[in-house]
């Protein structure tokens, strides 16, 4: 989550991020699998015709899908999907680090697909219908489809709140570099008075947490709001 943060704008909040399901690696275990019974074939024959060093072939073959494999995995590790309160973006990259960002204002509504081994394995397939703007139009291979699909619904119900407080969600820093910190709810505010030493002092309301005063006609207060300890 750490490193997600830093892709975020001051004061959006991390909701939600994920990989893709391991269903997108299939295909790269199947070519693995076949390069290893094709290398061990090969090499089984390195006996029949030792000039042509079938052995080295067979073990270059291995080799190769295991690359393979291992590149794509890599891949697949280093992709997220990542929610925030404003936007959905997709994170991916080996190498050079590439990052799709869409705002959720865009989103006009959205479309569920899940097949018969997404429902067995539990995964879907999202697609985002825009009002006309290019950008990430579809989530493919999403885990935990039905808690993906209710949470960007709720998100573009304007609900973003609820979900922040449910999961705890990460703060952007502020542009200063430094981190916000959320203060933690405050009891009702309590406003003492203290009496003037001389007429000429003024009045000072002390009030705990984060409060606005109201004063009516041309009255004049100094307010000293006191924060809690880091």
């Amino acid at each position: 989550m750490g490193t997600l943060v830093r892709y975020l704008t001051p004061g959006e909040r991390l909701i939600y991020a994920s990989r893709r399901h391991t269903v997108v690696l299939s295909n790269s275990f199947a070519v693995f699998l076949v390069s290893l019974v094709l290398g061990v074939v090969v090499a089984a024959q390195s006996h029949r015709w030792p000039a042509a060093h079938l052995g080295l072939v067979g073990t270059g073959i291995v080799v190769l899908g295991t690359l393979f494999l291992a590149w794509r995995a890599g891949h697949w590790a280093l992709t997220r999907y990542v929610i925030t309160n404003e936007r959905i973006l997709l994170v991916e990259g080996l190498i050079a680090r590439r990052i799709t960002a869409l705002p959720l204002r865009l989103v006009i509504d959205t479309t569920y697909r899940r097949t018969i081994a997404g429902r067995i394995l539990g995964y879907c397939n999202l697609e985002l219908n825009l009002s006309g703007h290019p950008g990430l139009r579809s989530l493919t291979r999403v885990p935990n489809a039905d808690r993906v699909y209710a949470l960007i619904l709720r998100l573009l119900s304007g609900h973003e709140d609820e979900l922040v407080t449910e999961s705890g969600a990460h703060v952007a820093p502020a542009p200063d570099g430094d981190p916000v910190r959320e203060l933690p709810p405050q009891d009702p505010p309590k406003i003492a008075a203290a009496r003037p030493a001389d007429p000429g002092m003024d009045d000072t309301l002390v009030l705990d947490g984060d409060d606005t005063v109201k004063m009516k006609g041309t009255d004049t207060v100094k307010v000293t709001h006191r924060l809690p300890p880091n």
